[in-house]
């Protein structure tokens, strides 16, 4: 569902737009993925550290290592993203690239802008998996998946490319809104 969810938007337009629009969509959102994988590494970093700490119910340390961890990838990301967004035409022109490629910037940002605002809360997207709840884990991915379809089937024909890419960062937020709720409600701490 991880995989699948994160191509839902470039599904979705094929089935509305062109192939132009949908490779102008996938140049934004490959180069947004590449930014999003700064976020996996903290997560693979944090993942074995934050299964100790529940293990031995050491909460305290837990949330003050979450806290800390939110405010270096959120400060981390809206570094990178802004370097990213900025840079864009200075690289689409140093690499040579055809011009229409200049299209993709609107969607980057947005696209940066969805990762940014979650970021804070991406490296401890695998808590509940890591706490021992795989199916509380498993059933955001469910509800944000089903959410990212609606939104995109909803947003593309009125908005196109710019609409697949709100569409993806609502239910990307929305994914970090569960997460919060069902870790709280599984395991009564605050993430």
């Amino acid at each position: 569902l991880i995989a699948i969810n994160t191509r839902i938007d470039i599904i979705m337009l094929g089935f509305f737009c062109s192939d132009y629009w949908v490779g102008i969509y996938g140049f934004a959102a490959i180069l947004a993925q590449g930014l999003f994988q700064l976020i996996i590494v903290l997560r693979n970093n944090y993942n074995p550290l934050l299964a100790q700490m529940y293990a031995k119910k050491d909460t305290d340390e837990l949330r003050a290592m979450v806290r800390k961890g939110k405010k270096v990838a959120f400060a981390m990301m809206l570094c990178a993203g802004l370097v990213g967004v900025v840079s864009f035409p200075v690289m689409v022109r140093a690499c040579g690239l055809d011009p229409t490629f200049m299209e993709s910037w609107a969607v980057l940002a947005v696209l940066v802008a969805g990762i940014v605002a979650a970021a804070g809360y991406g490296p401890f997207r695998s808590v509940l998996l890591q706490f021992g709840f795989p199916g509380s884990h498993t059933s955001i991915f469910v509800v944000t998946t089903l959410l990212n379809i609606c939104a995109n089937y909803y947003l593309i024909p009125h908005l196109g490319i710019i609409g697949a890419a709100i569409a993806t960062v609502v239910a990307d937020i929305c994914s970090i809104v569960l997460l919060v709720l069902l870790t709280r409600h599984r395991t009564g701490i605050r993430i």
